[in-house]
């Protein structure tokens, strides 16, 4: 790694990577540093964490050395902490600890160490020699706490690299590009043990991460530089970033970014197809407004008249999807996606006043509007058609889709009807039986939502404890087609809307979530129960 030219610079690294110290609130917990600890940094970066525990160590004697193999990065931190007279920074190649004399005479109380070791443990016949290096820097009594890439991190990233890549180098070579290295628990702990550590504790979280400003591109070039520059020449290079771009992104949709379903109750897969299906059926709604959902979760509570949660602005919706009393027994769809696009409206509105049920009655209307269209939450095209032998370009799917719901319209009894909070009549249904029905499931979505009763802290308590025991399943990427189909299915609803209100019509945008035909919305809200 020594002789490796410096593969980072501090600008690309804001651009597509400064997620990293983001997500490292965890592990500095777990690092506790104290004002009087003597603390080296493996892999300090541009020292943004840096800069804060210099703040902690200058309140008493405490004093911190950061080590990096990037000499962009360590003059980065540097710079950033050039006020700290608490904190020192060298140029070092994390597999020569060893061979540094004066970090060896076992000097610090804490070794840290962030995003770095996937980097360092790297190639193999250094690992051992690397965590005799950090023990032995380690005063009696010391503790060693870091945080790393774990088994099947970035899995999707790195398949398309060794895909992209090897489809030009050939695999073999492409694997000897790979710079990472990507351990689980049981091979960490005994790495540790064996170099005379005693573990209190190792585990691998599941964080979904979305990608930084600079996007797939940007974090293939950055982080899977030395996969690129196996390729010698540079256009082919380019068509191997341009590869990993194109399998990644086109069909991939983070809107939802997660599902959890509880996996030790009955029929534990239909729970999660309906999770699946509920997001498939409102997503144009949210992608019309950019809403993001993190987590889409099945909860069974005790309360057996609540029916939804939503924590902190969609962070965490929680739908019931069984009856209270009868965990075999699941609700009818068409309830659960209303309490669905209810806990929704929470992202915008938080209390159940007029804007609120502006908001639901319109997302509840553009629901209905895709339904008559036909939208059902996979599209028209049945899984694997084909055309010519190949899938069916997005654009030609949007077309189909058009036509299909064009001809869908113009037939008898399929016109866009009177909205009641639920589907369409259907031919020879008693209207007042309907009416009834909608009046009656709007009553109970309203009084099973917690918002109005309940406090922050017992709504997180109770999302904790009635999902407890939930399998998380991360979001599966959309299919192009789909997403086409549903984008044309959304501008026909909105060519409705046209019609229906005239050139006066505004369609809902992320700024304005309800356009003019829901209300009027407080812009950048912020909500201090996100229910």
């Amino acid at each position: 790694m020594a002789d490796q030219k410096d593969r980072w610079s501090t600008n690309a690294y804001q651009h597509s990577a400064s997620f990293v110290p983001k997500l490292a609130t965890k592990v500095v917990q777990w690092l506790d540093l104290q004002k009087d600890d003597v603390l080296l940094d493996i892999g300090c970066g541009d020292g943004i964490l840096n800069a804060e525990f210099a703040k902690i160590l200058a309140q008493g004697s405490g004093s911190m050395h950061g080590v990096d193999s990037s000499a962009s990065m360590i003059e980065a931190a540097r710079e950033l902490c050039k006020g700290s007279q608490n904190a020192t920074f060298d140029v070092l190649d994390a597999t020569q600890l060893v061979s540094k004399p004066e970090l060896q005479k076992g000097a610090f109380t804490k070794v840290f160490s962030n995003a770095a070791m996937h980097w360092i443990l790297r190639p193999e016949d250094t690992r051992a020699q690397f965590f005799k290096g950090v023990y032995a820097s380690l005063a009696p009594g010391g503790s060693f706490v870091f945080e790393m890439g774990g088994f099947g991190n970035v899995s999707e990233m790195r398949t398309a690299a060794l895909s992209a890549v090897g489809r030009r180098i050939g695999m073999e070579a492409a694997l000897a590009a790979d710079p990472w290295f990507f351990p689980d628990e049981a091979w960490v702990t005994k790495a540790l043990q064996d170099a005379g550590f005693i573990v209190e504790r190792a585990e691998r979280e599941w964080r979904p991460t979305p990608t930084d400003k600079g996007g797939v591109e940007g974090w293939i070039r950055l982080m899977a530089s030395q996969f690129l520059d196996a390729i010698l020449d540079e256009k082919e290079r380019e068509e191997a970033v341009q590869e990993c771009h194109d399998i990644i992104m086109p069909e991939h949709d983070a809107l939802v970014l997660s599902y959890s379903h509880l996996a030790k109750l009955p029929r534990a897969n239909d729970a999660l197809q309906t999770l699946k299906k509920v997001a498939s059926l409102v997503k144009p709604i949210m992608r019309a407004r950019n809403w993001k959902v993190r987590e889409l979760a099945e909860f069974y509570p005790e309360q057996h008249n609540l029916l939804g949660l939503n924590i902190n602005r969609g962070a965490k919706i929680c739908l019931r999807l069984r009856h209270a009393g009868d965990k075999n027994q699941f609700m009818p769809i068409e309830s659960v996606v209303d309490t669905m696009l209810h806990e929704l409206s929470h992202i915008v509105h938080g209390p159940h006043d007029a804007k609120f049920h502006a908001l639901w009655d319109q997302l509840r209307d553009e629901h209905e509007g895709l339904v008559l269209k036909g939208y059902t939450g996979e599209g028209f095209l049945s899984e694997g058609r084909r055309l010519g032998g190949s899938r069916i370009p997005p654009l030609e799917a949007r077309r189909v889709a058009r036509e299909a719901a064009e001809k869908r319209r113009a037939r008898p009894g399929t016109g866009s009807g009177k909205r009641l909070g639920g589907s369409a009549p259907r031919p020879g249904e008693d209207i007042r039986r309907v009416i009834a029905d909608a009046a009656e499931r709007r009553s109970r979505i309203l009084k099973g939502c917690g918002t109005d009763n309940l406090s922050e802290t017992q709504i997180r308590n109770i999302s904790d404890n009635a999902t407890k025991n939930g399998f998380r399943t991360q979001a599966e990427e959309d299919e192009a087609n789909d997403a086409a189909i549903a984008q044309a299915l959304w501008e026909l609803v909105q060519e409705d809307k046209s019609v229906e209100y005239g050139n006066s019509y505004i369609a809902p945008t992320a700024d304005n979530p309800t356009g003019n035909g829901g209300g009027s919305v407080i812009p950048h809200r912020t909500l201090g129960l996100g229910l």
